[in-house]
């Protein structure tokens, strides 16, 4: 295991209900000596006053569920009606540019993660997690076939542009978090589907295919 893009890499508990990936997150939130990579902002407690929301707001995002599989769409849909027969909560469709974050996210990625292993994972200006002989290692493993098809293309299109590329796909970044901030200003949650398509079988999906369709949903949103 190793890092991958500082800028995108996101820790985040997953659980049945809210109060549990509170309870989680309230554990693993927050500055940690021992990770140079983590937030030094203590944002926490979670846990507390979670029944003390009032009117609840959902918004449901269009562009997830339109880029969604029909059976992903059907759950979605069929859980945004549950929420909206529970009092005090309602759910509401709305409008979410996410102009060409399917096409920045790898190049944004695919860049740090070049820089990281062209610095022995060393993250400018905090250092690294991993001892010299880790460090020392990773200068002879090779790629796999996931890995190239995933990694080295948008690596080298940052290279030949000297970084135009990644920049132009750090703004697009920047854009769609405005967009969603000021979804927030007025909505306490979004509701979107974690996937596109049901889970897949072993093996069915590749670096070269089908992977929009896995991570789509979660990489505009880290």
């Amino acid at each position: 295991f190793v890092d991958l893009a500082p800028s995108t890499d996101t820790i985040g508990p997953l659980a049945r209900d809210v109060e549990t990936t509170a309870k989680v997150l309230d554990v693993i939130a927050g500055p940690d000596s021992r990770d140079p990579s983590c937030s030094h902002v203590d944002a926490g407690p979670f846990a507390e006053g979670l029944d003390d929301y009032g009117e609840l707001r959902i918004a449901a995002p269009n562009s997830f569920l339109e880029r969604s599989s029909e059976d992903v769409q059907d759950v979605i849909r069929a859980t945004a009606q549950e929420l909206n027969g529970i009092a005090d909560v309602s759910v509401h469709e709305v409008e979410l540019d996410l102009g060409y974050i399917d096409q920045s996210y790898p190049l944004t990625l695919a860049a740090e993660f070049g820089w990281l292993l062209r610095q022995s994972m060393e993250i400018r200006g905090q250092g690294t997690q991993y001892n010299y002989e880790w460090q020392t290692g990773l200068n002879d493993v090779e790629f796999n076939d996931h890995i190239a098809l995933r990694v080295l293309p948008a690596a080298y299109l940052d290279e030949k542009t000297d970084g135009a590329s990644y920049i132009a796909g750090r703004m697009e970044a920047i854009a769609l978090k405005q967009r969603i901030l000021a979804l927030f200003e007025e909505y306490d949650l979004l509701l979107t589907p974690a996937m596109r398509i049901v889970p897949p079988e072993y093996g069915e999906i590749t670096a070269s295919e089908g992977m929009t369709n896995v991570s789509g949903n979660t990489a505009p949103l880290s």
